[in-house]
């Protein structure tokens, strides 16, 4: 089944960070990508985020490769947030400023992007369509895997699509 094709203009990203591998995610006792998202809910973190975009989706961001899938990479549970400074925000309260200082700003390069529509249950809706990612590329034969930037737009509890950056081979 053909996937679809989407073409995306940068935006920026701000939330919490970790830096993992499919092989430490893959043992309990190693993985981080569980308790990054427990602590963006828990915390109720996307309506802390500084200069956050009115009816922003939350993202999962997967960028700064070390090389392909096989190598370490950054995970970002955020939200889409404006370029442009708010002058109000140097009178946000304490909490505010304070989870601001443990939040990372991400820049989603521009480019094309192949969708990938989950199915299913969560969290393994979203393991499954990673499985479906990885499955894709092996036999893929018109676009490669960018490896810049690649992120999950979590649209509603109904509606996540896992989005490659990907180039003609």
């Amino acid at each position: 089944m053909p996937k679809q094709l989407k073409h995306f203009d940068a935006f920026t990203v701000s939330g919490l960070s970790i830096r993992t591998s499919n092989m430490d995610e893959a043992n309990p006792k190693t993985s981080k990508i569980g308790q990054l998202w427990r602590d963006f809910f828990g915390r109720d973190l996307m309506n802390i985020i500084p200069n956050r975009e009115p009816n922003t989706p939350i993202y999962g961001i997967y960028s700064g490769y070390e090389s392909d899938h096989n190598g370490f990479f950054d995970v970002n549970a955020s939200v889409r947030v404006s370029d442009v400074l708010d002058s109000e925000n140097d009178e946000r309260d304490d909490i505010i400023q304070q989870a601001a200082s443990e939040f990372t700003t991400v820049t989603i390069e521009a480019g094309d992007y192949m969708a990938f529509t989950t199915t299913g249950e969560m969290p393994q809706r979203i393991i499954d369509g990673w499985g479906m990612v990885w499955a894709h590329f092996e036999g893929e034969t018109t676009y490669k895997r960018r490896f810049t930037t690649d992120f999950e737009q979590y649209v509603d509890n109904d509606n996540v699509v896992i989005y490659i950056a990907v180039e003609k081979k």
